[in-house]
């Protein structure tokens, strides 16, 4: 099936920067023509269009009509965008008055005032420059050409078109586009442009005081009456998308599509209470199809992933909410009273807090808007956790520890109102002897067998509460990629009186310098997860520090590391399987030398993602310290250590002489846009 995008492009609405992030995309195969105006035609002149042009992924032109074009085995995905009506014939007013050229439109704007040039507009009937000019062009959704039926098929264009973005929210709308294209052009990019804008940099209230004191105030109201239908649109689509409320649909969740006895009851009971509300009910295949067509493939295979029941519930309703806001409800609670009751359908997120445990947020009941910034780092985070199976809890991989560690690490400052649980028990209730949770409540099953659905062995379960290991507060973690010095580093730091363990920690040691606890970082927990077979620690260090080694010295060290054993050691198998999880590069696919090249791109990267506090390259050891040394008063040594070299270890004295040009021609893919910034750290343009 092919997929296509078709702008809209109406004038002066944004149309020449929507352009170019279009261009910016699809550089080769954005195109752009215009149209005879008869309908019949135009619609037969789009389609042939579109089919001719095989190659082209996004179309452009400001004459094209509606509705979009149906072709055979093509989808098509139209991009309009919408402006206050106002604004937008001033702008088109500026745009022509500063144009070449002696067209009538051209000289008209340049001969005249911005109110000669509404007049002239207004005074002709048959010219619609300044007359309800946008929704004319979405009446045509329907080819409705009277008048007194133009402003209804232009408000239903508006439901039917699955995109409209307004020129005045114009970030908001651009993100929008991003989240419904994302699933089916998976690289695409909005980026900030501003293309043929006038009038500086006033906000709209600030545009249209300064068009109605220079037109007058009896041209401007003139204005506004021959604008009429186009205000009502403007108005509708800004009430849509821009003043956003929770929408009035309830999602709930059940794993598979015949609901237990006990269940049911539940189910029916919010759609009866509720007869004017959306409701969903979701089971584990109509959740799939759902994530296939609005999200990531990533998002489907995090959902496969799971093993367990509640987890698919916890992944998919994070999702759901996410992509089109609403209010989920879990299958479990009945409700006790409407929620136009007691609900503030105006707030951005609501969650119910439980007094136990500190006061925690529960996921039980989620209400929110669409594209919730919190949200959106609450789903990053379970696949995140999902990819790299954090735990063999539930509760902390998917379930309200996600929430819960969210906030208290700060990661992200939700606008959320918190709904006590005593108050929320007047409104619903939680049933807790339902049958399903005697036999296969998730803390039952993951006692006994992995939560993840590869079947991977299983993992120590930890209490719902905590992680099973002794969280521990530590000065300074020093994270990188082997053979890049971090022996010599810790024994630096050590001789200075910062006590730093290499690869293992004592007791008393305040750091550690560590290659491999570079994957074990722990977001959600603000933490390093740190064991052996007789220590399982958290470790939380107050500084994190990057440490790097120039990649012309580093790389040959890596083959050695690699290869001196047939890449049977646990070094190489950590990286392998590490770098396959979280960047889908297999590094056994490659040669010595394409390897450790990708492995130093790509093992750094990981530890840059850490946002670490210092990056130290290792051959300028003592400078690049100083603001550690400085910051916890420690005394430099005179020498720094040269440890744990190739020739000490392997035995090997000759390594592959490499140069820039040579390890950029094996970088593949990103990893060509990490190696350069590494080289450059050494090599500056």
């Amino acid at each position: 099936m092919r997929k296509i995008i078709f702008h809209y492009h109406l004038f002066k609405n944004a149309g020449s920067s929507v352009d170019a992030i279009l261009k910016s995309n699809f550089p080769t195969q954005w195109v752009t023509r215009e149209f005879n105006s008869t309908y019949d035609f135009n619609q037969q002149q789009v389609a042939l269009w579109c089919q001719q042009e095989s190659q082209a992924v996004a179309f452009s032109s400001h004459t094209a009509l509606l509705p979009p074009p149906e072709i055979a085995d093509t989808t098509v995905f139209p991009i309009l965008f919408i402006r206050h009506p106002i604004d937008r014939i001033a702008s088109a007013y500026e745009f022509e008055k500063h144009q070449d050229g002696d067209s009538p439109a051209i000289l008209l704007a340049r001969n005249n005032s911005l109110a000669g040039y509404i007049d002239h507009h207004l005074s002709h009937e048959r010219i619609s420059q300044c007359r309800n000019f946008q929704s004319h062009r979405l009446a045509q959704m329907s080819n409705a050409n009277n008048s007194e039926a133009m402003l209804d098929a232009a408000l239903h264009a508006i439901e039917q078109l699955p995109f409209i973005g307004l020129v005045d929210a114009f970030d908001d709308s651009l993100q929008r586009l991003k989240h419904w294209l994302l699933p089916h052009f998976p690289d695409f990019e909005t980026m900030a442009v501003a293309k043929n804008v006038r009038r500086g940099e006033m906000d709209l209230p600030a545009r249209l005081a300064a068009i109605q004191k220079e037109i007058g105030d009896e041209c401007y109201q003139r204005l506004l009456a021959a604008n009429s239908d186009d205000m009502a649109v403007y108005e509708q689509v800004k009430k849509t998308y821009v003043q956003k409320q929770i929408p009035k649909t309830i999602m709930q969740f059940w794993h598979s599509a015949d609901l237990p006895e006990d269940i049911a009851p539940l189910v029916a009971n919010w759609q009866r209470q509720h007869p004017d509300f959306k409701h969903q009910l979701f089971n584990d295949e109509t959740a799939r199809a759902y994530l296939s067509e609005h999200f990531p493939a990533a998002y489907l295979e995090a959902f496969n992933a799971c093993a367990v029941p509640a987890m698919r519930s916890d992944f998919f309703r994070y999702a759901f909410i996410y992509n089109e806001g609403g209010i989920y409800v879990d299958a479990g609670i009945d409700c006790l009273k409407p929620l136009t009751d007691w609900l503030d359908f105006s707030q951005q997120l609501v969650l119910i807090k439980k007094p136990k445990g500190g006061g925690r947020l529960i996921n039980g009941f989620i209400a929110a808007t669409a594209h919730d910034g919190f949200l959106q780092a609450m789903l990053a985070q379970c696949l995140s956790n999902i990819k790299s199976q954090s735990n063999n809890n539930v509760w902390l991989v998917t379930g309200p520890g996600v929430i819960n560690n969210l906030v208290k690490n700060r990661a992200i400052k939700p606008q959320i109102q918190i709904i006590e649980f005593a108050e929320f028990k007047q409104y619903c209730h939680i049933f807790n002897n339902l049958d399903h949770k005697k036999t296969i409540h998730w803390s039952l099953v993951q006692k006994d067998q992995s939560i993840y659905a590869d079947s991977k062995p299983h993992i120590e379960t930890a209490p719902s509460n905590q992680i099973n290991s002794e969280a521990v507060n530590i000065k300074i973690v020093l994270i990188g990629h082997p053979r890049c010095g971090s022996k010599s580093l810790a024994q630096y730091l050590s001789r200075a009186g910062l006590a730093t363990g290499h690869e293992r920690i004592a007791l008393n040691d305040e750091g550690l310098c560590s290659w491999w606890l570079t994957a074990n970082r722990k977001p959600a927990l603000g933490a390093y997860l740190y064991k052996n077979k007789t220590d399982n620690r958290q470790l939380k260090p107050e500084l994190v520090c990057h440490f790097i080694r120039n990649p012309l010295d580093a790389i040959p060290s890596i083959i050695i590391e690699n290869e001196f054993n047939q890449r049977n050691n646990n070094s190489f198998k950590t990286r392998q399987q590490t770098i396959k999880r979280r960047f889908g590069v297999d590094l056994a696919e490659y040669d010595a030398l394409t390897a450790a090249t990708l492995s130093y791109a790509y093992w750094n990267k990981l530890a840059e993602q850490a946002v670490p506090d210092l990056r130290v390259r290792v051959e300028h050891m003592e400078a690049d310290l100083q603001p550690i040394m400085q910051y916890y008063g420690l005394t430099a040594g005179k020498n720094i250590p040269k440890l744990n070299t190739s020739a000490t270890k392997f035995g090997v004295q000759d390594k592959l002489s490499v140069d820039t040009d040579m390890l950029m021609a094996v970088a593949v893919g990103k990893a060509s846009i990490y190696l350069k910034n590494y080289i450059n750290l050494y090599y500056p343009e």
